[in-house]
């Protein structure tokens, strides 16, 4: 096959991206690389440094990765009664984000009022599969973006992702209700 004059070449991977692992699920976390051991002299070797008879492990790189951040709290109190930024989600909705199935839809929320279709279609276009964007006629700053599959619309939430679309509103992206 000729491409721009010059003969294309294909080579298979040995092992599967890091990008589609990470879509899959399978990604396992690459071992620490191995410490050398400086021995100056009239000094100690450093404890743990090579004492793992030559593997290249340690105990950091032993243990599993830690988990990843929950909601940070403050430690301010909150005024009785006194609403969540527009730009922060409550842990709760957090939580039920999560628990969504994936969807070819895509809910975006906290989007200023002047944002129409147009706007939109070009943020999302830019992504393989996008089908259409529609705006919810009475509410404003939510809208739903349809995709040609569940992968190709987890790829856009997943990059659009608190996107700032003024300095005020970063969009909050989940996947619709089924």
């Amino acid at each position: 096959f000729v491409f721009f004059g010059k003969p294309m070449r294909l080579q298979y991977a040995i092992t599967k991206s890091h990008v589609i692992a990470r879509l899959e699920g399978t990604l396992e976390p690459r071992r620490a690389a191995k410490r050398k051991q400086v021995i100056e002299f009239g000094k100690k070797p450093v404890a743990g440094a090579g004492e793992d008879g030559g593997h290249g492990l340690d105990e950091a790189a032993a243990m599993p990765p830690p988990p990843p951040p929950a909601a940070v709290d403050t430690g301010a109190p909150a005024a009785a009664g006194a609403a969540p930024s527009s730009t922060e989600a409550p842990a709760a909705d957090v939580a039920m984000e999560e628990q969504l199935p994936p969807n070819k839809i895509l809910f975006v929320e906290n989007l200023p009022g002047q944002v129409n279709e147009t706007m939109l279609r070009l943020l999302f276009q830019q992504f393989d599969g996008f089908g259409e964007v529609r705006l919810v006629p009475g509410k404003s700053g939510i809208a739903f973006v349809e995709f040609a599959s569940e992968d190709q619309a987890g790829v856009a939430r997943d990059a659009l992702q608190a996107f700032k679309v003024t300095p005020t509103h970063k969009m909050k992206i989940s996947f619709a209700k089924a």
